[in-house]
Formats: C-alpha cells, sequence, structure tokens
C-alpha cells in the first residue's frame, strides 16, 4: 500500500479550523473547484462590466439613436468586458453541474428534478447568455454603423438579458420544489425558501419590455438593480448550500473516506 491509498481523516482541531469542511483529498477538491469557478470569475465580469466601458449600468432605454450610437464610440474599451464575459458564460458550467449532481442525489424524484434543472439551463439560460454576447460584439465591432441599427442591437442586448428571467424563474421554482419534496435532504430548507423569494421576484421585470423610463424600465430601480441583488443573494445562498452538501459528504472523524470509485458513481 502506497502513500495515495491512505486518505487520513482530519481530527477535530482541524476541523474547527476548517469550517467549510474543505479537505485536499480526491473525493472532493473536484467539487471545491467547481464551487468557486463560478462566482470568483463572475467577481471580475462584475469589476468589469462597472469600471470598464458603459454597458453597466445599463444605458437607458430612452436615449435617442445618436446618443446609444455615440455611448459605443465614446471608449475603446468596451471589448475588455465583452470577452471576459464570454468566458463566464463558460465558467459557470462546473457549478450548475455540481447543483444538477447534488439534487440528483436527493432520494425523492432527485432524478427529474435534476434533469428538468438541466433541461431548462441548456435550452434557455446557456443559448441566450451565447446570443448576448454574440450581440454585443455585433455593437463593439463596427461602432461607426447606422445609429438606429446601433440602437436596435442594443435594444436587443439589454431584452436578452431581461428574456433570461424566465429561465431563472423555472431554475429557482424546480430547486425550490426538489428541496421542499425531499424535506431539505441534501440542500437545506432555508434554501428553498430563498429560491422561492427569487422565483416570486423575477416577474418584477417583466414591465421592462414596455416601460422605457421609471422604476421598471432596464435600468430602472425594481427592474435592473433589484434585479442584481435578488441574483446575488441567490448564488451565495447556491454556494453556501452546496459547500455544506460537500462538507456533509465528508465523513466524521474517525471514519474512513468512500472509495473515489463509489464517490463518482454518486454523482453518476
Amino acid at each position: 500500500m502506497t502513500a495515495l491509498d491512505t486518505v487520513s481523516v482530519p481530527g477535530p482541531r482541524e476541523r474547527r479550523n476548517d469550517p467549510f469542511g474543505f479537505r485536499p483529498t480526491r473525493r472532493t477538491l473536484d467539487q471545491w473547484v467547481c464551487l468557486w469557478m463560478y462566482p470568483a470569475t463572475l467577481t471580475i465580469l462584475t469589476l468589469a462590466m462597472f469600471t470598464i466601458g458603459p454597458l453597466m449600468p445599463p444605458i437607458a432605454p430612452s436615449k435617442s439613436p445618436e446618443e446609444v450610437a455615440e455611448v459605443y464610440r465614446g471608449t475603446s474599451l468596451i471589448p475588455i468586458p465583452i470577452v471576459i464575459l464570454l468566458f463566464v458564460n463558460g465558467a459557470q458550467l462546473p457549478l450548475q453541474g455540481l447543483a444538477i449532481a447534488f439534487i440528483r442525489k436527493m432520494p425523492r424524484s432527485g432524478k427529474l428534478f435534476g434533469n428538468i434543472y438541466l433541461g431548462v439551463y441548456s435550452a434557455v439560460m446557456l443559448p441566450t447568455t451565447g446570443t448576448l454576447t454574440a450581440f454585443w460584439g455585433v455593437l463593439v465591432l463596427r461602432p461607426d454603423r447606422d445609429p438606429a441599427a446601433t440602437q436596435m442591437l442594443n435594444d436587443l442586448c439589454y431584452l436578452i438579458m431581461i428574456a433570461v428571467v424566465s429561465g431563472f424563474l423555472i431554475q429557482y421554482a424546480i430547486i425550490a420544489i426538489a428541496i421542499f419534496v425531499n424535506g431539505g435532504k441534501v440542500l437545506p430548507l432555508w434554501f428553498g425558501y430563498v429560491s422561492v423569494w427569487a422565483a416570486v421576484s423575477e416577474l418584477l421585470f417583466l414591465p421592462a419590455f414596455v416601460w422605457r423610463t421609471g422604476p421598471f424600465a432596464w435600468n430602472g430601480l425594481l427592474d435592473f438593480w433589484l434585479g442584481i441583488i435578488i441574483f446575488g443573494v441567490w448564488m451565495v445562498g447556491l454556494v453556501l448550500a452546496i459547500g455544506g452538501a460537500i462538507k456533509d459528504s465528508v465523513p466524521p472523524t474517525g471514519q474512513p473516506d468512500v472509495p473515489d470509485d463509489a464517490a463518482a458513481g454518486a454523482f453518476g
């Protein structure tokens, strides 16, 4: 038997100093990498969007075609956050895959809920975020095009951001139902309530397809700023909930780890 065949179990002192249950073993390291990849890259994207270029907060829908076109002509740094967005769209896949894996581990209809979550994410979230990146890329590629065409593409970009609401709403609802049906097993009940609140709040964004000024416009208090807060709270909750599930999957002190092949089978 070699050193790689034996996994040491942390003692009580180590567990107290490691409240998130992280242990750099082959059994949980991949899960922690998947868990933190998206929040880390999302933070970089948020900083880039709000500090580089004029894309965030959103350009007001009440601006004229000439005003919108001037925004895109005003700086050559706009491609930077768009390129970062391109990579962040891919960086969210590991976390979503980890969420689906834990949903599928739920004893009651876990595979069904996991498949629905996967289907919604594949059919709605990925296409819309990919299209958003492409449209923004088209905008910055030729900022000297006709102002009316620039305004149309700009409108499409921000309306696509609102259209993602349908995907978020179903994702929030599915994960909440899965948690409640299983009585808080695998993922905690408190995250189910957070997901219900987030799903109901998504309905506030629908008026942005009509309103051009005020709190319901796509740059308004309720549609944009509340949307950021809701998504941020839900994302933090998702990370904490899955982090707790990973921690709970680590055997108590004094018990051996599940072999790697068995651990992998739990996510199969």
